[in-house]
């Protein structure tokens, strides 16, 4: 082998270490921020009775045809883009299928967009507006995003 083919090898698997190391990098970070995305539950809910918040089970009784989860599935992790589309499932497969086609597709140099279209997301990220996500589900993932990194190094080299 000459040098240059050496070095054009050297190249190809540092490139090819990199993305494995992104890749697993975004992977831990988005996935940690779509479990911890809190699930409707009106055993939870409260609502105002003349100034007081009063649980709004005993109150309204139990919704009719609820299923909670449409917040969990619509994370989207996009490349290059941001899809703002709402997909009607409560299912967290939705956004798990998401997030593997987008990493599947994901090169070095792409911009990885990671959304959830729905209207009420800024109050359970900001507001403390879930009890099942006082702090939120994306600031502490990216809290966690250079542990990821790291942890995704280790196991990548």
């Amino acid at each position: 082998m000459s040098l240059s083919s050496d070095l054009r090898r050297f190249a190809m698997l540092t490139k090819q270490k990199q993305e494995r190391v992104v890749k697993a990098s975004l992977v831990a970070t988005f996935n940690g921020a779509i479990i911890r995305s809190p699930v409707g539950s009106p055993d939870l809910w409260v609502t105002n009775v003349n100034g007081t918040y009063e649980d709004y089970v005993s109150v309204h009784g139990q919704p009719a045809n609820y299923t909670g989860g449409q917040f969990r599935a619509n994370w989207r992790m996009d490349l290059n883009h941001i899809d703002d589309g709402i997909v009607d499932s409560e299912s967290v497969s939705t956004s798990m299928l998401s997030l593997q086609q987008g990493i599947a597709t994901l090169k070095i140099g792409d911009t990885a967009y990671f959304s959830n279209p729905m209207p009420y997301g800024p109050r359970l990220e900001y507001d403390a507006w879930s009890t099942q996500a006082r702090d939120g589900m994306v600031r502490v993932e990216a809290a966690n995003f250079r542990k990821n990194v790291k942890r995704a190094i280790r196991a990548n080299t």
